[in-house]
């Protein structure tokens, strides 16, 4: 049942990287809260949560109770605060957990030229090689591919601890959840995965159950809700 005393402000589901960051999380590990959804296409849901984040931004987290209250912005502020009652976000084992925050961080701190070249679309497909892709864009993808590939290579080579479930660190994480959606965009824009660990990794995160349930979210979504970015005119025969 969601818990009316926590409320998770998010963007629509398609365009917002950083709402789908903290949606991700709390779909993997059942947290209980409620889910409120806005829309920057309609001007009233535009209006209202830019009145309701300090920042004026999504994603938002507000919770309330008896005599305190608070709001918290920032997804990576808000999946630790999630992990303060679900502690299983973060890998149990210190090492494993001291080297996820630091490609978290590296997340939410880094890759501007890949989102200024890759904007979040869902359900937009760009075939492989139809984009040509800028030096800085092209090293920040194999920034990425290398993020990756040293968590699972750590994983399997069993220098990591607990069980593998395929994701960075065996177990979803905080730090899987900062990457989903630039798993997303790969998927978007036609990034061929390095090498196969690579590409296991990125089925990993399609086919868990909780990527299942807000693909189809997603697509009820779109049927609605479409924004259209600036950019969909240089690509409108892919």
């Amino acid at each position: 049942m969601p818990n009316k005393n926590v409320k998770l402000h998010l963007l629509n589901l398609n365009y917002s990287s950083w709402s789908l960051r903290a949606r991700i999380a709390v779909e993997h590990f059942n947290i209980p809260c409620e889910i409120i959804t806005y829309y920057k296409e309609d001007p009233q849901s535009y209006a209202a949560y830019k009145a309701l984040s300090p920042t004026g931004l999504l994603p938002l987290l507000e919770i309330n109770s008896e005599s305190r209250s608070v709001v918290i912005g920032e997804s990576l502020a808000i999946l630790e605060t999630f992990a303060e009652s679900t502690p299983s976000l973060w890998p149990t084992d210190a090492l494993d957990r001291a080297h996820a925050r630091f490609v978290a961080a590296e997340m939410h701190a880094g890759f501007p030229a890949l989102r200024q070249a890759m904007s979040m679309d869902w359900g937009r497909r760009i075939a492989p090689g139809k984009i040509t892709w800028s030096p800085e864009v092209q090293s920040e993808i194999q920034r990425i591919f290398d993020v990756w590939r040293t968590c699972r290579d750590r994983t399997v080579s069993g220098a990591g601890a607990g069980s593998d479930d395929g994701f960075l660190y065996g177990s979803f994480s905080i730090a899987d959840a900062m990457y989903v959606p630039v798993v997303l965009r790969f998927q978007t824009y036609g990034v061929e995965p390095r090498d196969a660990v690579i590409a296991d990794y990125m089925q990993t995160v399609l086919n868990s159950p909780a990527m299942r349930k807000l693909a189809a979210l997603a697509e009820e979504e779109r049927k609605s809700h479409v924004f259209p970015w600036p950019e969909y005119n240089l690509y409108s025969d892919v």
